[in-house]
């Protein structure tokens, strides 16, 4: 795992909880798009982002993560990084990148598969 230091795990502990953060980052991006929608008025903000949503989820996409991240570096049953990964406050950089670029390429795809075609004349 290059991102988190999970030498003690077996393989099966890794996959299962690989699996787990991988359904807690689905949960956020649902999470986030729900909080977007409130700050829209409206869930149909997708078909064309506008800053204060689009600032709303990646926000709350920055800020979530976070702090379950500040938390899970600090008990006994979180996580470590690899001595080799970058760390700025306290948290490794992948996580501003990963919820920086992931969400704005999926928001990116999904308000272009959202808007009418362009009509044929």
């Amino acid at each position: 795992m290059p991102f988190y230091s999970m030498d003690e795990l077996s393989a099966w502990q890794i996959v299962v909880s690989c699996n787990f953060a991988s359904l807690g980052d689905a949960g956020l991006i649902v999470f986030a798009y729900v909080i977007a929608s409130l700050a829209a008025n409206g869930c149909y903000w997708l078909r064309s982002p506008k800053q204060r949503s689009l600032t709303v989820f990646l926000g709350t996409g920055q800020i979530v993560p976070f702090a379950l991240k500040f938390v899970a570096l600090r008990v006994p049953w979180g996580w470590n990084y690899p001595e080799r990964m970058l760390i700025l406050l306290g948290i490794g950089v992948i996580l501003p990148i990963m919820w920086g670029v992931v969400p704005l390429l999926a928001v990116g795809l999904t308000a272009c598969s959202l808007r009418e075609p362009p009509v044929d004349q």
